[in-house]
């Protein structure tokens, strides 16, 4: 056995755990880079029913122990630093700061990789260990397994849970969307590439509601292209994010949209070459950079696609409201102040529309849309309780929409 030391603070190493979701995606990222085929990713339950193990397995290219002290040994440098850098296998890859590793500590205090590749001199595949605690982010453990296995790939053990992982994995539907997310293009680019989660294979074909790209305008002097593909969901209180990729979708970092649009469920992933460059770049406020630029033009995209997207919703919503007999509007408005009010109802109940279809019985969403009415026009100021209770919004999608309903007055309707 051989201890490998990191020549890094421990303050820095802490800095790299991050939380259970983004412990989960890198390890998956990870395998997905050494040309996995199949991720699983499965947990163990005590007697008494806590999880006591994840384990996340992948049947990809392995690491030799050569690979393995050099990798463990350092961070901020990588194999895949390089700019274009691909896999073995030609597959775009997303890590490079060699920091991945580091989130796993997010879900377990103890973690240990077991990886079996081939050896570096001939064909025959060989298996090792590494071992890291929390408790010594700068310090692993590296052993020779006399256990080889007949297949190549790579099997992360964490153990000894941390409390927000045991509740990530027991309510495990967040988790689950943040990496059908994460993943959508590359599960959807590579065919190869299979996803496993709590049994259960990641589709995220299966609950896209339409998928666009776009290209972007950019100003002249910026050399192109930049391309914005724009993920919407069937799915509710879809965690929004922009994700800055290279050409090819390797995902550099992620973000906020930046952009409102009441009750859109989507993702958004914005490919080009100069984020895939070895520079630092902070883009939020930031209108003059390059970089600055092509996310302006990329949020200006994503603003009309949502807005037309919202607009053929809203209609298609509201006219099948109509043919059930559940909208609680049953004339047509008779001047502009009414047409104005019934607009803004609208925006209200798109908040809540997933919500209220759950129900098949017509009976249960007549009366919840007649109580959304009753509360908009008698009693304002206790909507957005009802909302987050009702349709159970996320507190980012109540101010969204407390802060649309504050800039959408009727005088500002009316003079549409």
């Amino acid at each position: 056995m051989a201890h490998i030391q990191v020549t890094a603070g421990r303050t820095l190493l802490e800095g790299y755990v991050r939380t259970p979701p983004v412990g989960v995606c890198e390890l998956v990222w990870n395998a997905f880079d050494e040309d996995a085929r199949t991720v699983r990713i499965e947990v163990e339950t005590s007697p008494l029913g806590g999880i006591q193990l994840v384990r996340i397995e992948d049947d990809g290219n392995g690491m030799t122990r050569e690979r393995a002290e050099l990798a463990f040994s350092r961070v901020g440098d990588s194999w895949k630093l390089p700019p274009g850098t691909t896999s073995t296998g030609g597959r775009p890859v997303h890590g490079k700061f060699g920091r991945g590793r580091y989130a796993a500590f997010s879900i377990g205090n103890a973690v240990q990789w077991t990886s079996t590749s081939e050896a570096v001199e001939g064909a025959k595949l060989a298996t090792i260990r590494v071992k890291g605690r929390r408790a010594s982010l700068d310090l692993f453990e590296i052993e020779d397994s006399p256990e080889a296995s007949s297949e190549k790939g790579t099997t992360v053990e964490l153990t000894e849970i941390t409390p927000e992982s045991a509740l990530a994995f027991e309510n495990p539907d967040p988790l689950r969307q943040r990496l059908l997310t994460e993943f959508a293009l590359h599960l959807d680019r590579h065919p190869d590439f299979s996803v496993e989660f709590l049994g259960s294979a990641l589709n995220p074909s299966a609950v896209m509601s339409s998928r666009t790209e776009i290209e972007l305008e950019l100003p002249t002097e910026i050399e192109g292209p930049a391309t914005l593909t724009v993920i919407e969901w069937d799915l509710s209180n879809v965690e929004r994010r922009l994700y800055l990729c290279s050409p090819g979708g390797t995902i550099i970092d992620e973000m906020a949209p930046g952009v409102k649009a009441v009750g859109a469920e989507f993702t958004a992933y914005l490919e080009w070459s100069g984020f895939g460059q070895d520079r630092t770049f902070v883009l939020d406020g930031d209108t003059e950079s390059d970089e600055g630029k092509v996310l302006q033009a990329a949020r200006t995209a994503l603003r009309e696609l949502l807005a037309a997207s919202t607009r053929r919703r809203e209609t298609e919503i509201i006219k099948r409201w109509k043919a059930e007999g559940v909208y609680p509007y049953r004339s047509e408005p008779a001047s502009d102040v009414e047409k104005a009010t019934r607009d803004t109802f609208n925006l209200v109940a798109m908040a809540a529309s997933r919500t209220v279809d759950e129900s098949k019985s017509q009976p249960s969403k007549a009366l919840a849309l007649g109580l959304l009415k009753e509360t908009f026009e008698n009693d304002p100021e206790a909507l957005l309780p009802i909302l987050r209770e009702f349709a159970q919004l996320p507190a980012a999608r109540i101010d969204e929409l407390k802060e649309v309903l504050e800039h959408t007055t009727l005088t500002q309707l009316i003079s549409l």
